[in-house]
Order: C-alpha cells, then sequence, then structure tokens
C-alpha cells in the first residue's frame, strides 16, 4: 500500500511539472504559422501601395496628423494652389489660407525611408486653418477627421480609421460626407457620433432651427448607421427655444449630447428600484447629493422644480435633494434614452395604483407602488413615453 501512494506521488508530480512547462511555451508551430500568415497578408498589402521617399512628402505637406508615437498621416500636396484670404468669408477668415486642388494621404512610419500612400482625392478644397483636428480615440482605433467650411452654416464632414497599418474611409449609411453646421463633434460610448446642422432657410419644411442626428457605429460593416433624428425648430412649440439652450449646453459641457434611444428598461429595474434606483449606476436615494457631485462635477443645471432643488448632469438623470440634510430624495429618467414603448412599461410593472390625467401637467400618469418608493410614469396622448419619477 505504502509503495503504490509512492507511485501515485511521482505520477502527480510528473503530471504538474509538465503542465507547469507546457505554460513558458511558445503557440504551436500551427498557431505561430498562422500568426506569421496574418503578418506577411498586411504586408503584402503595404508593400503593394505604392511609396514615396520621406523628404519628398514633407516637402509639399498640407497638415500632420499624429496618430501614435510611431506614426504620422500626412496631407499631401499633389497639384493645387494655396491662397489667403484678404477679407472675411463664409468659407474663411482674413489672413487664413484656403488650397484648392488634388491632394494624397500618406502614412509614415518612424524612421522609414518611404511614406506609403493611402488615398488620392482630387478637386479638394481645404481651409489650411480650420478643416482639421487632432485624431479621435474611439472604439479602440483613431479616427480622423476634417470639416470644410462650404458657405454660412454648411461644413462638409469627411472621416477615416486608422486600422491595421493602413487608412479607411469611414461611411455614413451610403455617403462618404457628412453635411454639418460646425466643427465640434460628440463621440459617444465607443458606439455613436452625434453632430447638428442649424436649418436657417426652411427649405424642407422642418423650419428652421437645428436637427441633431446621433449615428451608430458598426465594427463588422466599418460604417455608421443613421440611428436618431432629433429636431429643435419653430415648427413645434418652443422647439427653437428648446434647441437654442440645448445647442448652448452642448457646446458647453464635453458630455452633454441629445438623448437617444440607447437603453432598455427590463424586469431588473424592479430589483433598483426597491434599492432606491433608476440606473444600475451606484446612485439612489438617501445617499448624499455631495457624492454624486464628486463623481460627475460637471453638472449642467442646478434650478428648483415646484420648489425642489435638483441637479441635473449629462445624460438622462436628474437627482432631487433635500437643502438641509443634502440627501438625495427623488431621480428622474427622461424617457428619451430608452427604447421602450407605453406597453412594454405596463408588461414590466402590471396595473398601476393610478392611470390618471395631470391637469397641470398636461400628460397622463403612471403610478406604481414599488417595495417603499413611489415610480411616476409620464407619458402623452399619443402614448409616448415622456419621463419617469421615483420617490
Amino acid at each position: 500500500m505504502r509503495k503504490f501512494q509512492w507511485i501515485l506521488l511521482i505520477a502527480v508530480f510528473l503530471l504538474l511539472s509538465a503542465c507547469k512547462s507546457d505554460e513558458g511555451k511558445s503557440p504551436s508551430t500551427k498557431e505561430n504559422a498562422g500568426m506569421q500568415e496574418e503578418k506577411e497578408d498586411v504586408n503584402d498589402l503595404q508593400d503593394q501601395k505604392e511609396k514615396k521617399p520621406v523628404a519628398d512628402i514633407e516637402e509639399d505637406t498640407l497638415y500632420t496628423w499624429e496618430i501614435n508615437e510611431q506614426t504620422n498621416l500626412l496631407l499631401v500636396k499633389e497639384r493645387g494652389e494655396i491662397e489667403v484670404f484678404e477679407d472675411e468669408y463664409a468659407i474663411g477668415s482674413e489672413g487664413e489660407r484656403q488650397y484648392f486642388g488634388n491632394v494624397a494621404l500618406y502614412i509614415v512610419n518612424k524612421d522609414e525611408e518611404n511614406g506609403i500612400l493611402q488615398e488620392r482625392l482630387e478637386d479638394i478644397t481645404l481651409n489650411l486653418d480650420r478643416a482639421f483636428s487632432k485624431p479621435y480615440s474611439f472604439n479602440g482605433e483613431q479616427f480622423i477627421v476634417w470639416v470644410q467650411p462650404e458657405a454660412t452654416n454648411v461644413n462638409k464632414l469627411r472621416m477615416w480609421r486608422y486600422t491595421d497599418s493602413e487608412i479607411k474611409s469611414v461611411q455614413f449609411d451610403a455617403e462618404s460626407t457628412l453635411i454639418v453646421s460646425h466643427q465640434q463633434m460628440k463621440f459617444l460610448k465607443d458606439e455613436y457620433l452625434q453632430v447638428y446642422f442649424y436649418n436657417n432657410q426652411d427649405s424642407d419644411g422642418d423650419g428652421i432651427g437645428w436637427i441633431y442626428r446621433t449615428w451608430k457605429w458598426d465594427h463588422d460593416t466599418a460604417k455608421f448607421t443613421e440611428h436618431a433624428v432629433k429636431k429643435y425648430t419653430q415648427n413645434t412649440q418652443y422647439g427653437w427655444e428648446s434647441g437654442k439652450l440645448t445647442t448652448e449646453l452642448w457646446h458647453e459641457h464635453s458630455g452633454e449630447y441629445v438623448l437617444f434611444p440607447e437603453m432598455t428598461m427590463t424586469d431588473e429595474v424592479i430589483d433598483l428600484i426597491e434599492n432606491g434606483q433608476l440606473l444600475d449606476n451606484d446612485i439612489r436615494i438617501g445617499q448624499s447629493i455631495d457624492k454624486v457631485l464628486g463623481i460627475m462635477p460637471d453638472y449642467t443645471t442646478n434650478e428648483y422644480y415646484e420648489g425642489a432643488p435638483y441637479y441635473s448632469f449629462p445624460g438622462p438623470s436628474s437627482y432631487f435633494y433635500n437643502e438641509d440634510t443634502r440627501e438625495i430624495t427623488g431621480i428622474s429618467l427622461s424617457a428619451g434614452s430608452l427604447t421602450n414603448d407605453l406597453a412594454s412599461i405596463k408588461a414590466i410593472f402590471g396595473e398601476p395604483d393610478e392611470d390618471r390625467y395631470d391637469e397641470m401637467e398636461q400628460n397622463y400618469v403612471l403610478l406604481y407602488t414599488v417595495g417603499n418608493y413611489l415610480l411616476r410614469v409620464n407619458y402623452d396622448e399619443n402614448g409616448e413615453l415622456s419621463g419617469f419619477w421615483l420617490f
């Protein structure tokens, strides 16, 4: 019996030693071959592209984007002219430089003698002092953008992404450009892009005002598809006024954006509500509002609603609090961020305590008791959800 135990211990020791030695081994020959083939495929694609000495590229460079410490993207003049504005125009100010002609985009890697051609564009107009910005980091890649003034309130946005050691043009549905009214744009949550256009002529019947478009990134197809459109125009009551305030906040706060459907309320929200929450973000009724301000100091509003003080933050939530104790007493959530409809909310919460019309608010209200809290759901005559209140 003792001899058998020793044999068993030796077998276990040998097995563990084999596993330990395998941990330090490099990938198998087959895996190495696959990795090498993938690397060679990328190198083959680069080798097939036209190259040009870096010294020649730099001599005709119009603009340089620093993609990373090893790589730059250079915009190069091929055939064209630069003029300097002598007066104020919609597409440029006095002293700014405008280029018209053909351009090429080259990748230049550190310590390499030649740059690699990525793309050529013909008959391009560019304000060399306005069109460019630093690359944007989005979805784990670098995105390169130029926004060229075309007329008053009209700019043409073009975009590329740096991936697999080369740049690739980004599409917006089937288009290669977007028309926007401002160079600023919002890349949101590694999934969305938001821009706006100010319609000052009402040529399409939307009315004068701001039109915000949110685009969703599809990594598989490597393009943006239009996800949501929000209009603040004179065609709706207080539309223009709301759009003006919204746009001021949009520019003032880096995290602020126009709400769009991005989350779906499910049965799990009941557990959150019983814990005094509307979102799974560790903020609940009874906590100090100062804790929230410590987490999110860039609030957009600190005002009163029906005598109760509250803070609003970029995104869908506002938090009401007691001025004496500083404790959070209520949470509101805009329905603009939800994909839910009224039917799905009723399916989650069941029969309400009340379903009535609120004369003062001029909307319909569902009231639910959930644990120790009261949930109020507002909706309009068309059944469109407008907001959630938890007290």
